[in-house]
């Protein structure tokens, strides 16, 4: 099972060349961008592996929530009780991977593919903590998650609004995020970082003790602001809980 390789990665690609090289004999993969795409395809012809990617024209969101995601795939409807269209293309991966274990001899019925995707729970990744005001959860810490993540904010802008406040660990991070919400028209209106060094530089706040941290992201949270607590796992999970 192949999940998204990261933009010019090519290291990673590589582990993948060599992983289906040494006796794969079948890939279900995320989409990929078209160099990630072209060396899997061709290292699995090469070798008779067979390569499944879930077709993006038999994918159709039915409905975006803050609390629960809707969709067709090959004309069959399911509901996932996550948040974020991303959710969508994470979930075909999981329906063409049942289906491979199907063709292995480990069929499961359709009832429990439908009770399994609608009980589904992944903490940290674009997980609503609350709605109003809306608190959102990501463990993420390369560029083409962070887009990600804003792009499923994008979904739901009219409700949630356009101004965000930033909680992450100190480092590039946070420049990254700024600078793609700004391209995408929101306004951070605070980022709050968890640093070595207590400082206020503008709307930037550095505390060392997380209970500062946490107590600022959440004081005075309008209605129409939207607290984004995101980085590595381990800070995401710490600050989530």
């Amino acid at each position: 099972i192949c999940g998204t390789i990261p933009h010019g990665d090519p290291k990673e690609i590589q582990g993948i060349r060599s992983g289906i090289r040494h006796g794969i004999r079948e890939i279900v993969s995320a989409p990929q961008n078209k160099d990630a795409y072209s060396v899997i395809f061709e290292t699995s012809a090469s070798v008779g592996c067979r390569l499944t990617v879930p077709p993006r024209s038999e994918i159709k969101p039915l409905r975006l929530s803050l609390r629960s995601t809707a969709f067709s795939y090959f004309g069959k409807e399911y509901k996932l009780n996550l948040c974020g269209r991303f959710q969508i293309t994470n979930a075909t991966v999981v329906l063409e991977t049942v289906s491979m274990l199907a063709r292995n001899g480990f069929s499961l019925s359709e009832e429990f593919i439908q009770k399994g995707l609608s009980l589904a729970k992944i903490p940290c990744k674009f997980e609503i903590l609350s709605v109003s005001p809306t608190i959102i959860a990501d463990s993420t810490h390369s560029p083409v998650a962070i887009e990600t993540v804003c792009l499923s904010m994008a979904d739901f802008r009219d409700r949630i609004g356009e101004c965000v406040r930033l909680c992450l660990p100190d480092g590039n991070l946070a420049e990254q995020y700024v600078r793609i919400l700004s391209e995408m028209g929101y306004r951070v209106s605070m980022t709050l970082l968890l640093s070595d060094r207590t400082e206020i530089d503008g709307i930037t706040y550095r505390f060392p003790r997380k209970k500062e941290l946490i107590k600022t992201a959440l004081q005075n949270l309008k209605p129409n602001e939207t607290l984004l607590i995101s980085g590595p796992h381990a800070f995401t999970e710490d600050i989530r809980y």
